[in-house]
C-alpha cells in the first residue's frame, strides 16, 4: 500500500465476497481494485442519475429508460454500460 494511502475496512457477506473475487478473476483485477471500480460506478452513476432527475428536457420515455436502469441489478447496469460503450465507439 502506498504511503498515506486511507484504508477502509468492511465487513461483507460469504457471498458477496465470493461474488467479488469470482469478478475480480474475470476481468483481471485484484480484490482492491475490483471493489474500487464498482464503488466509482455506483457513486458516477447514482450522481449522474440524480442530475437527470431534476432536468425537465427528460421527455417521458427518457424518464422511464433512467428508471428501468435504475430497478435493474449492478451486474444488468455493467452489461448495458458496456453495450452502449460499444455501439457508441463503433460509430
Amino acid at each position: 500500500m502506498a504511503r498515506g494511502d486511507p484504508m477502509l475496512h468492511i465487513r461483507v457477506t460469504d457471498e458477496l465476497k465470493s461474488r467479488l473475487e469470482e469478478s475480480a478473476q474475470f476481468f483481471g483485477r485484484s480484490m482492491n481494485a475490483e471493489i474500487s471500480q464498482r464503488l466509482e460506478e455506483s457513486l458516477y452513476l447514482s450522481k449522474k442519475a440524480h442530475a437527470l432527475e431534476g432536468n425537465t428536457h427528460l421527455t417521458d420515455g427518457e424518464r422511464a429508460l433512467v428508471q428501468s436502469f435504475r430497478n435493474m441489478s449492478p451486474d444488468e447496469r455493467r452489461a448495458v454500460l458496456a453495450l452502449l460503450n460499444k455501439l457508441s465507439s463503433a460509430n
